[in-house]
């Protein structure tokens, strides 16, 4: 009889925390986030603009390669929201030529009695993104000339006999490569050229060295700034 007694005891706890830890998870909501955004990079990564849904403190965001059964997914941790406020996140590089499917939901995860307990809203409309089939075509020459048009804008003069890396000093070259956009690749150039007017150069010259193509990347070129003073 005792022990009857004791299990029943044992059940009604087991069902009361059942209860309670249901009745906890229900009580909180999430929205249902809006279509996300998609806007593909060079390097084959597509940046998927988000809403964080409200009081929700973490982000699943999943996707896949259209007509296939099976989602990758990552599970992002953000503060708790207060209000909805708009956050991006870069896929892995992924492949070419394929079409790819998109989805965003907000997750509550906490502790309730010590146990982990996770309310999941609904997931988003499906966003699609196509990778291109072939890379973008990189002209070296046009980043050429954008270098030595931008030297000579602060002041450098351009010396025709430094296009020899043999000649005068250089540094570390400015990678040129279809992965990388021409906004960023132009940037850096433009650094470059900052620090060189600091450190008092007066003279410029510009060599352009050439990647074979690989497995992993395609042709690509080195610019070599060499400088020298008066």
């Amino acid at each position: 009889m005792k022990k009857l007694i004791a299990i029943i005891s044992i059940l009604t706890l087991i069902v009361t925390l059942a209860t309670t830890t249901a009745g906890a998870s229900s009580q909180i909501t999430l929205s249902r986030p809006p279509t996300p955004t998609a806007r593909v990079n060079v390097n084959r990564r597509v940046r998927v603009t988000y809403r964080q849904v409200r009081n929700a403190n973490r982000v699943q965001i999943q996707w896949r390669r259209l007509g296939t059964r099976n989602w990758r997914s990552r599970t992002i941790r953000h503060s708790t929201a207060r209000r909805n406020t708009n956050r991006t996140w870069n896929t892995p590089a992924l492949s070419r030529g394929n079409f790819y499917e998109i989805r965003v939901r907000g997750l509550r995860v906490r502790t309730v009695r010590g146990r982990r307990v996770t309310t999941r809203g609904r997931w988003s409309r499906v966003r699609n993104a196509r990778i291109s089939s072939s890379s973008r075509r990189l002209n070296a020459r046009t980043f050429y000339n954008y270098a030595k048009s931008h030297g000579q804008s602060v002041g450098l003069i351009f010396h025709p006999d430094m296009n020899c890396i043999e000649t005068g000093s250089w540094n570390a070259p400015q990678g040129l490569s279809s992965e990388l956009s021409d906004a960023q690749m132009k940037a850096n150039i433009r650094s470059q050229f900052d620090r060189l007017v600091r450190e008092g150069v007066t003279h410029f010259g510009l060599y352009l060295e050439r990647q074979p193509a690989n497995n992993i990347s395609p042709v690509s070129y080195r610019l070599y700034i060499i400088f020298g003073r008066a």
